[in-house]
């Protein structure tokens, strides 16, 4: 029994002691997305404390690896669902534990000193993580064209679909990017930046969460076979819009206030 208490004494302090340093490690990153900051955070970032405190040797790199491993295989499962809901289920879960897990090897880096982890090796492990990100997001969304391309038999219109949200998921951070860098660079010569549209996400969190639904949405099928497939097309639906909303958005009020920026007399 009193190893029991001391366990849940040591979950507790760990996950207090994730919270504090995930919240400092958000500082440092500079931004999150909502669902990363409400959800993904709040499991992750405890583990990554935790890691830390066991004085772990662990290559953050790996925890990278690990964690887009997990989601190739829960792409995987929707690529060969063949229209059964629960390889949906079960592929949307695993693709969202990816992005839970692809939160720790950050967290985890930035707690580690620079004796440990150098500047470059962290730029490298930031890359690393970039890349398969963007090999996570592409086969996911591509297995969920795949499991509703078999949930609708002759249909034209799913892999059409998710080749487009395929095509948005790689601009939309690309984008970001470098309308960052543009601002950085007319920073001195007065840009302003404008408001962008409020409540139009595009960020990774987000459309992985909406993927992750879409997929868990599908097991209502087994009590309305009717609704097969509708919360997955719902899923992709809605993320294509507000992806490309955002990225118009973007580029628009990036023309509006480089072209606002004053001209010296």
């Amino acid at each position: 029994m009193k190893k029991l208490t001391d366990i849940v004494k040591g979950c507790k302090k760990y996950w207090q002691l994730g919270k504090d340093r995930g919240e400092l490690a958000r500082k440092k990153k500079g931004h999150d997305g909502y669902f990363s900051r409400h959800i993904n955070r709040k499991i992750s970032a405890p583990i990554a404390a935790l890691l830390y405190e066991a004085n772990s040797n662990i290559n953050p790199n790996s925890i990278t690896v690990v964690s887009s491993a997990i989601g190739v295989v829960g792409a995987g499962a929707l690529i060969l669902s063949g229209g059964d809901p629960a390889y949906a289920i079960i592929g949307a879960s695993l693709v969202q534990t990816s992005s839970i897990a692809d939160g720790i090897d950050g967290d985890y880096s930035r707690y580690l000193p620079k004796e440990k982890r150098s500047d470059q090796e962290r730029e490298f492990g930031g890359h690393l993580d970039t890349m398969f990100d963007r090999v996570v997001d592409s086969t996911a969304i591509y297995g969920a064209g795949e499991y509703l391309d078999a949930v609708f038999p002759g249909n034209n219109w799913a892999k059409p679909l998710s080749y487009t949200m395929m095509f948005l998921s790689q601009l939309s951070p690309f984008s970001g990017h470098h309308v960052k860098e543009v601002y950085n660079k007319f920073k001195k010569k007065g840009i302003k930046k404008s408001k962008a549209i409020k409540y139009m996400p595009a960020a990774r969190d987000y459309r992985i969460f909406a993927l992750f639904c879409g997929g868990v949405g599908e097991g209502i099928s087994y009590f309305v076979p009717e609704m097969q497939g509708i919360p997955m097309t719902a899923a992709l639906t809605v993320s294509t819009i507000t992806h490309s909303v955002k990225i118009i958005d973007r580029s628009l009020i990036l023309k509006k206030d480089l072209y606002n920026i004053p001209k010296k007399k």
